[in-house]
C-alpha cells in the first residue's frame, strides 16, 4: 500500500511540475521561443503543429485524407508514400477539434506521467521496490524528461508505447499463462508504433520472440516447444526481411546526410560506415547523454538542456560499468542492450530518437546505483568530473 502511495505521489508531483514548466514556456516564448529548437527551420516539433494547423484550416471533415496529404506536404512530409503518419494524423485531428497546440502539450505531459508509472511497474517486476522508486523519480524529475514532454514531439508517446510493450513482454516470458489478450495487446502496440516510428516495431517484435524463446524453451513441454518454434520461424522470416530493409533505409537516410560541423564530439563518435564499428562503445556511452552540446546558446530550450545534460555523466558511466556486473536476468538485460544498440545505429545520433530509450538506461542505472558501494559512487563522481572537464576543453 505504501509503495502505491509513493508512486502516486511521484506521478502527481511530476504532472504539476511539468504543467508549471509549460506555463513558464508560454510566458518566456519571446525570449526562448515556443518550440524546443529554434523555429527558423522545420524541426520536428513545430513541423507537426504547422502541418496540423494547415489541416485544421483546409479539412472539410474530421477525417479528410486529401486535405491531410496536402497539409503534410507543406512541411515536407509526404503522407502518400510514408508509413510514419501516426503522430501527424493525431496532431491534425486534435488541432481540428481543439484548435490549440497547448492542449496537445498537456496530453504529452499525460503520456509522460503514464510512462513514469509504467517504468515503476517494469522495474518492480525486474528488480525490487527500491530500484522501482529510484527509476520513477529519475524519469519524473530529471531536467531533460521534465522539459522535453512539454513540446509536441511524438517521442514521448513512443516512450509510453515502448514501456507498455516491454512490460507485456516481461509478463509473457515470466508467467506460466500465455494470455491471448496480452498477445493481442502487444500486437496492437507494435502496430501503432509501426505507424509512428518505423523500425522500432520490428525490433520490439524481435525482442519479444527472442526473450520469450530464451526464457521458456528449456522448461517448456513438447507441445509448447512446437508453438515456440513456429513463433520463432514466423518472427525470423518477418523480422529478417523487414529489419534488413529498415536498417538500409535508415542508414541511407541518416548516415548519408548527417552534418556534424557544429559538434566536434558528434563527429568523433558517429558511426558512418562498417569500418566505424570500433566506435560503438563510445557511441553507446555518449548516447546516454544526448542531447549534449556545450556550443549551443542558452536562449533556446534545446541549448539549455544540451548544456545541463552534462549532469548525466554519472548516469552514463554507471550504465557502462553495469555491463560488467552480475545480472538478475541476463537474457532481459542483454536483449534490451541489443535493442538499444540497434536503435543507435538506425537513428545515427539523432537525439530525439533516443528519448524513448531513456527509461531503459534509467532502469539499469537505478539498479547499479542503488546497490553499489559508497566508494564506487565516489569513483564514478570523480571520473564524471574528469570527463566533464575534458568535454569543456574539447568544446572550447
Amino acid at each position: 500500500m505504501t509503495s502505491k502511495c509513493n508512486i502516486s505521489k511521484i506521478c502527481k508531483q511530476a504532472f504539476w511540475l511539468r504543467v508549471s514548466l509549460l506555463l513558464l514556456i508560454y510566458l518566456l516564448q519571446d525570449q526562448f521561443g515556443i518550440y524546443f529548437m529554434p523555429s527558423n527551420v522545420f524541426h520536428d516539433d513545430d513541423k507537426y503543429i504547422i502541418g496540423a494547423k494547415a489541416y485544421a484550416e483546409s479539412a472539410n471533415s474530421l477525417f479528410d485524407w486529401q486535405a491531410f496529404i496536402s497539409s503534410m506536404a507543406t512541411v515536407g512530409h509526404y503522407a502518400e508514400i510514408n508509413d510514419e503518419n501516426g503522430w501527424f494524423v493525431f496532431t491534425s485531428i486534435f488541432m481540428y477539434i481543439f484548435h490549440s497546440e497547448w492542449i496537445l502539450r498537456i496530453f504529452n505531459i499525460g503520456f509522460a506521467v503514464v510512462s513514469i508509472n509504467l517504468l515503476y511497474k517494469l522495474a518492480l517486476r525486474v528488480f525490487d521496490i527500491k530500484v522501482a522508486l529510484t527509476s520513477a523519480k529519475m524519469l519524473a524529475f530529471l531536467p531533460y524528461p521534465v522539459l522535453f514532454c512539454c513540446f509536441p514531439f511524438k517521442d514521448q508517446f513512443v516512450m509510453m508505447l515502448l514501456l507498455s510493450s516491454l512490460l507485456i513482454i516481461h509478463k509473457l516470458a515470466n508467467e506460466n499463462t500465455l494470455l491471448v489478450k496480452r498477445i493481442f495487446l502487444l500486437i496492437l502496440l507494435i502496430t501503432v508504433i509501426h505507424f509512428t516510428r518505423q523500425g522500432l516495431d520490428v525490433l520490439i517484435l524481435l525482442l519479444a520472440v527472442i526473450y520469450y524463446f530464451s526464457r521458456n524453451i528449456v522448461k517448456a513441454k513438447k507441445s509448447s516447444v512446437i508453438w515456440i518454434i513456429i513463433i520463432v520461424c514466423i518472427g525470423a522470416i518477418y523480422c529478417g526481411n523487414s529489419l534488413y530493409e529498415d536498417v538500409l533505409y535508415k542508414l541511407n537516410s541518416y548516415l548519408g546526410s548527417r552534418d556534424y560541423s557544429e559538434s566536434r564530439i558528434l563527429s568523433l563518435i558517429s558511426i558512418d560506415s562498417v569500418y566505424d564499428i570500433w566506435k560503438f562503445p563510445m557511441s553507446y556511452a555518449f548516447s546516454l547523454l544526448l542531447p549534449f552540446d556545450l556550443n549551443q546558446p542558452w536562449n533556446t530550450w534545446y541549448g539549455l538542456i544540451s548544456s545541463l545534460n552534462i549532469i548525466m555523466l554519472p548516469f552514463a558511466i554507471s550504465n557502462v560499468l553495469y555491463l560488467f556486473k552480475k545480472k538478475d536476468d541476463m537474457s532481459f538485460y542483454f536483449g534490451l542492450l541489443a535493442f538499444y544498440l540497434a536503435v543507435i545505429v538506425m537513428s545515427a545520433t539523432i537525439f530525439r530518437h533516443y528519448y524513448c530509450l531513456l527509461p531503459i538506461s534509467i532502469l539499469f542505472f537505478a539498479k547499479y546505483w542503488t546497490y553499489t558501494s559508497r566508494h564506487s559512487k565516489q569513483f564514478i563522481m570523480i571520473i564524471s568530473f574528469m570527463f566533464a572537464s575534458l568535454a569543456i576543453v574539447i568544446y572550447l
